[in-house]
C-alpha cells in the first residue's frame, strides 16, 4: 500500500474510494493486490477499508459503510431507516446491518441494490444535521423501520427514542397523519400505539411485544412493588390485575464470585415476591423464539396467581 494512501486512510476511519486510491498512485491492478494481500477489503463498487481499521460489532461496520457512502454521494443523502437509529445511538434489532438506508430530499419511492437502499421523499423537515452526516429525525426513523421491516424490529428503537427524549407522541402522530395512506403506514401506527418508554431494553421491547401478540395485554413495563411503604422490586412487566411480575433476564451473568452474589439477591427478592402474594415469571433471549415457550410460561403463572397449583 503506497504510503500516501495509507496516511489518506488514517484520517478517514481507514476508508478510501478507488478515486482517492487512484489520485495517490494506486490504479486498478494495485488495488486487486492489496485486496489479494488481505491489506484492504472492499466494501461496496469504489468504496474499500483497511483491514486492519475494520470493526468487530455490526453496528459500527453498518456505520462504516454507511459514512464512506456518504462521501460517494458527495453530501446530497441523508441516513434514514435502521442508519439513522445507530448513528443515533439507539438499538436496533431485526434489520439489515450490511445494507445501509439514505434518502434524498423529496418523493417516497425508493432505489438502490443488496448493498445499499437509497429512498426519495422524506420532507425536509424530517432531516437532522448531524456531525458524521445528516440524519432523519429518530422518532421518523422508527416509523421507516416498522413501514419497511416491521412493527417488532420498530419498537426496540421507539421504546428506546422516547425513553432518550429524542421524539415524542406529539411527534408521531404528526407524522402518522402525514404517512397516511402510504405502503405499511398501519405498521407505524402500531408501533406508535404499543411504544413506551418505561421499557429499559430492546429485550424487554421485544418481550411486550411477543406477550402482547398472544393476548397478554395488561402489562405494564418497569413497576415498583412494595411491601406496605417498603420498596421491595421494580420488576420489567406487570399484570396489577392477576398480580404477576414478569422478568427478563437478558445478558445477567452469573459467573463468578459477583455473579453468584447477584444471584443469590434474585433470589431472595424472587422469594419475597411470593411470599406477598406475587407470581412470578422469568424469561430469557432464546424464549423470544418460541411462542409456545412464552405462552406456556404466562399461563402457568395465571394458573399459580389464580390459586392453581404448580406443574
Amino acid at each position: 500500500m503506497s504510503d500516501l494512501l495509507f496516511a489518506l486512510a488514517e484520517v478517514t476511519e481507514g476508508l478510501f474510494t478507488s478515486e482517492q486510491a487512484r489520485q495517490c498512485g494506486v490504479d486498478q491492478n494495485g488495488l486487486a493486490s492489496l485486496l489479494g494481500s488481505g491489506s484492504c477489503l472492499r466494501l461496496r463498487r469504489g468504496l474499500y477499508v483497511v483491514s486492519a481499521r475494520w470493526p468487530a460489532e455490526p453496528q459500527r461496520r453498518h456505520l462504516l459503510i454507511a459514512n464512506g457512502i456518504y462521501r460517494q454521494h458527495g453530501g446530497r443523502i441523508a441516513a434514514s431507516h435502521h442508519t439513522s437509529a445507530i448513528a443515533a445511538g439507539l438499538p436496533t434489532w431485526g434489520v439489515p446491518y450490511s445494507r445501509p438506508s439514505f434518502t434524498r430530499i423529496g418523493g417516497l419511492h425508493t432505489t438502490g441494490t443488496a448493498e445499499l437502499r437509497i429512498g426519495k421523499a422524506w420532507p425536509a423537515d424530517a432531516v437532522d444535521a448531524a456531525p458524521e452526516f445528516p440524519r432523519i429525525r429518530p422518532g421518523v426513523a422508527a416509523l421507516q423501520i416498522a413501514m419497511s421491516y416491521g412493527v417488532e424490529s420498530a419498537l426496540v428503537t421507539l421504546d428506546a427514542a422516547l425513553s432518550a427524549r429524542t421524539t415524542d407522541s406529539g411527534e408521531l402522530y404528526e407524522w402518522l397523519d402525514r404517512l397516511r395512506g402510504y405502503r405499511h403506514c398501519t405498521r407505524a401506527r402500531a408501533v406508535v400505539d404499543l411504544a413506551d418508554a418505561r421499557s429499559e431494553s430492546p429485550g424487554e421491547s421485544r418481550l411486550r411485544y411477543r406477550l402482547h401478540g398472544l393476548g397478554y395485554l395488561d402489562l405494564e413495563p418497569q413497576v415498583e412493588l412494595r411491601d406496605g411503604g417498603r420498596f421491595v422490586a421494580r420488576v420489567d412487566l406487570y399484570d396489577e390485575g392477576r398480580k404477576i411480575a414478569v422478568e427478563f433476564d437478558g445478558a445477567v451473568k452469573y459467573e463468578g464470585a459477583e455473579g453468584q452474589s447477584a444471584l443469590i439477591a434474585e433470589k431472595r427478592r424472587e422469594d419475597e415476591l411470593r411470599l406477598m402474594g406475587f407470581s412470578v415469571v422469568r424469561f430469557a433471549w432464546s424464549d423470544l423464539g418460541s411462542p409456545v415457550t412464552l405462552k406456556a410460561k404466562m399461563d402457568r403463572a395465571h394458573r399459580v396467581a389464580a390459586g392453581g397449583h404448580r406443574r
